[in-house]
């Protein structure tokens, strides 16, 4: 049987906004993850409990325990240097990814750097979209894992996984929801650099930085909603594959078990006036493997590394 009137995504719009507070959401949702943006995981989850007794293979009762809502977002980020604001708000959901404080130096250009805290907490989002002519609208959203991705001949490419404390549905939605970041363009594998840990002269074919906030959900009496969400350990790790080179064999580095002062994935356009920089310090050797040996294959060193901290820079080189 044919659907009447199908919807495709192109009649889709997503936006976000910084909550002020837990689950509150916002008015309007005016802020663009990047140039590019895509949902790849949204539902919901009501956790139904069957009750069964003495008697009867057949349940008594189905009882809703506690709601989940999972939301995904991959997106191509970009810089939208207009101003030392717009810039600052191209990548204002790093609040709730990696910590909810954003530092801002220069006097234009300006440099913005957001790092991985001890004692550091995430903001949450309120995250809508609308299809067609239906919206919904996710309050409370805070980013379990975040995974930095850049290969030829692909643009850098963002995802982002986390949870949501409530959902409303909106019928004929009046936000304004955007479509993608203005005044911008996403930066590609050959816009970037890797500094490993003070070389850049390695062949690296592929980089791939990823941030697990180990995201714990607490409950309290009296809701089936979730009462806060918390970061525990940040477990960070980067994973570099090479061109296979004798005089920087990455195997035995890995079986000294060495470490590595940090490595800096850097995107740069407008001659480095705009750019975009991931930087891993206090880093250790985890694994370490070896691909393409085979006939006329590429062999293909692959090495994960495991650090301590992570640090997100950028400026769209703004000077007001």
């Amino acid at each position: 049987m044919a659907v009447s009137s199908p919807v495709s995504a192109a009649k889709a719009k997503l936006g976000y906004a910084i909550e002020s507070s837990f689950g509150d959401g916002a008015s309007d949702y005016t802020l663009a993850f990047g140039v590019s943006q895509a949902i790849t995981t949204f539902g919901i989850n009501n956790n139904m409990q069957p009750i069964y007794t003495l008697g009867s293979r057949k349940p008594i009762a189905i009882k809703e325990l506690q709601f989940v809502g999972n939301l995904s977002v991959q997106f191509n980020p970009a810089i939208d240097g207009t101003s030392q604001t717009s810039e600052r708000q191209s990548l204002e959901w790093l609040r709730a990814v990696i910590d909810d404080t954003i530092t801002t130096t220069g006097s234009g250009p300006y440099i913005h750097e957001v790092s991985v805290q001890d004692q550091g907490k995430l903001a949450s989002l309120g995250i809508a979209f609308a299809v067609d002519n239906r919206g919904y609208e996710a309050k409370g959203w805070t980013a379990s894992d975040i995974t930095i991705e850049t290969r030829p001949p692909n643009i850098l490419q963002l995802t982002l996984n986390g949870q949501f404390r409530e959902l409303n549905t909106v019928s004929s939605p009046s936000w304004n929801l955007p479509t993608h970041i203005s005044n911008a363009q996403p930066f590609t594998f050959a816009e970037a650099t890797v500094d490993f840990g003070g070389d850049s002269t390695y062949p690296i074919r592929s980089c791939r930085i990823r941030l697990n906030n180990n995201l714990r959900r607490e409950y309290l009496l009296a809701d089936r909603h979730i009462g806060y969400y918390y970061p525990q350990r940040a477990n960070i790790d980067a994973r570099l594959d090479f061109v296979y080179s004798v005089a920087k064999d990455m195997i035995q580095s890995a079986l000294n078990l060495s470490d590595l002062d940090y490595i800096e994935l850097r995107f740069e356009q407008d001659g480095g006036d705009k750019f975009m920089a991931f930087k891993i310090e206090d880093l250790r050797f985890n694994e370490a493997s070896l691909t393409g040996l085979t006939p006329v294959n590429l062999v293909v060193e692959g090495l994960v590394l495991v650090g301590k901290s992570l640090t997100v820079s950028w400026s769209g080189g703004a000077t007001s």
